[in-house]
């Protein structure tokens, strides 16, 4: 058995991928079954200890200012709570087909927390829509911690988890690169506001994926032989755990990290390199979407391949939902980034300052000829990493256009790229020449 396991995992091939992505898919789908199978009335009595919060976050959905950049998305918050509370044993399908239960005459945005507490007393339904297009693996966590625990107190607890692995991330890049570099990862975080993600359901996930894989970073450099398997399995946790907020993080982070702590031990940072496990991380986390697809219409009656691929056309454009032309657009996607990041006129002045600031330091430091060409190309790859957010948001402009007030998120990435970018193009020693 080890020696098969050897020859599987070790050797550079597409079986070790083929054999880990359904070993995955097995886990994430045995991993909802048994989130069903937990106990039911621990967790409907603590949906109804926070009822009348849920109330005061559809009233109060922004933190300090009512700005894009400070709303909360709590409707889908709300989502997250009911079809957690909704997947249960007394349905098994409901892991596949993700039911989301309505009331007659609840329909409206204030009749949510009615709804709610309908479902935890068990009161029939009206009717069903089945959210069957994404995995949900929240559901899984979230169960587990409604056994235990509030509403109230789980966004309690979800901010000191984001805030620890937030800090450890830090430590991690501090201590195996520098105080700079480390630096400039932290105020990419800061720059998209962490004090509104860190309780939010929805916002937070795919940083917590990041943060966890780049605390495993450094041992990754250290084991190349895992690295496409590695970056696909980030996909495929992204596509699992996500309701697709800021995908590039997942894969965008760790890969910097990674590309930074190639640079320290004097191994090419290559743009193929780059590339290749981009595509990996992409076929990860298409692959794993697909596979949920299949597994709904195989095994239950919703036609969820049908339903995930008219939802794709329509995110990119091949179709257009009536209604939602004007979103369609590039212009509308990036003017939806530009609110949230600026917040308002003021808010651009001082974004637009302090890069005038930086654009002086700069300039100041290439007149003093700090830099040199070998440091720019071997910086370049850095460049390529802070555009990836760019080409999402015209990839994808339908839904940043409509959610960009926390779609725009992925441009953390951009952030750090940058600062990488300017600090190894200033650095003394020069870079390893790219391929």
């Amino acid at each position: 058995m080890k020696t098969l396991i050897h020859k599987i995992f070790y050797k550079d091939g597409i079986l070790k991928y083929i054999v880990a992505f359904c070993m995955t898919v097995v886990l994430a789908f045995g991993m909802l079954i048994m989130a069903a199978f937990l106990p039911q009335t621990p967790i409907q009595m603590n949906v109804q200890e926070s009822l009348d919060l849920y109330a005061h976050d559809i009233l109060n959905n922004y933190i300090f200012e009512t700005t894009a950049s400070s709303k909360l998305d709590v409707g889908t918050d709300l989502v997250i709570l009911r079809s957690s509370m909704c997947t249960n044993r007394r349905y098994l399908g409901s892991v596949l087909t993700n039911p989301i239960y309505f009331y007659d005459g609840l329909d409206q945005w204030e009749g949510v927390p009615e709804t709610i507490a309908r479902l935890s007393y068990d009161i029939p339904s009206d009717s069903v829509f089945f959210y069957s297009r994404y995995w949900m693996g929240f559901r899984v966590l979230m169960r587990l911690a409604l056994e235990f625990f509030n509403y109230g107190q789980i966004k309690r607890y979800l901010a000191f988890v984001f805030f620890t692995l937030f800090t450890a991330a830090i430590c991690s890049v501090s201590k195996n690169t520098n105080s700079r570099l480390a630096f400039w990862f932290a105020l990419s975080i800061v720059l998209v506001r962490p004090y509104v993600m860190a309780t939010s359901m929805q916002f937070t996930c795919c940083f917590l994926i990041a943060f966890v894989a780049m605390l495993l970073v450094p041992w990754l450099s250290r084991n190349e032989q895992w690295e496409g398997l590695f970056f696909m399995e980030c996909g495929m946790m992204t596509m699992y755990f996500d309701f697709y907020t800021v995908p590039m993080v997942t894969v965008g982070f760790p890969l910097l990290y990674l590309c930074i702590l190639k640079r320290d031990r004097a191994v090419d940072v290559t743009i193929k390199k780059i590339l290749k496990n981009f595509g990996i991380w992409f076929a990860g986390y298409g692959f794993m979407w697909i596979a949920k697809l299949v597994l709904t219409s195989a095994l239950t009656s919703d036609n969820a391949l049908q339903a995930g691929l008219d939802s794709l056309f329509k995110r990119v454009g091949i179709e257009k939902t009536r209604g939602l032309e004007q979103y369609y657009s590039v212009k509308a996607a990036f003017d939806a980034v530009g609110e949230a990041v600026f917040a308002e006129t003021t808010g651009m002045v001082v974004w637009l300052l302090g890069l005038g600031i930086l654009l002086v330091v700069v300039s100041y430091k290439l007149l003093k000829g700090h830099a040199s060409v070998k440091n720019l190309r071997g910086s370049v790859p850095y460049l390529l990493l802070a555009a990836v957010p760019f080409l999402w948001f015209v990839i994808t402009k339908q839904p940043v256009a409509i959610h960009g007030y926390f779609q725009y998120r992925n441009i953390a990435l951009s952030y750090w790229a940058m600062g990488v970018f300017l600090y190894f193009l200033f650095e003394k020693k020069e870079q390893a020449c790219i391929n």
